[in-house]
């Protein structure tokens, strides 16, 4: 996958990233998906009680706001969806240039050895 040239991630090298960037990888790729669901959920409460209003107390107001309600949940959907997706795609990008585990983590010997004192 071809990363964005912009990535806030992509100046970091593979050496310079550590298990905790990993774990906040896994972490906000769960914290997405739950957001997804509470999305779902949220178009599915709304759908329903549009149907409910409808079928059950079909009466003037009640009857308008029940046919809002219905392409409410609808449009939330959607939006969740593409939200999903849109972060889903930025986290890949980030992905990419965490390292796998068993890669080195640490930077080479030679970049990380302190500056010798010359005068």
């Amino acid at each position: 996958m071809a990363r964005h040239p912009d990535s806030h991630y992509s100046h970091y090298l593979h050496h310079e990233l550590i298990l905790r960037d990993r774990l906040a990888a896994d972490r906000t790729v769960l914290a997405n998906e739950r957001t997804f669901l509470a999305y779902a959920r949220t178009a599915l409460a709304l759908t329903v009680g549009g149907i409910t209003l409808v079928r059950f107390f079909g009466h003037g107001l009640t009857d308008i706001l029940g046919w809002v309600l219905i392409p409410l949940g609808a449009l939330t959907l959607a939006v969740g969806t593409r939200a999903y997706l849109r972060m889903r795609t930025r986290i890949a990008e980030i992905d990419s240039v965490i390292p796998e585990d068993g890669e080195a983590l640490e930077k080479p010997a030679a970049e990380t050895a302190p500056p010798s004192a010359e005068n």
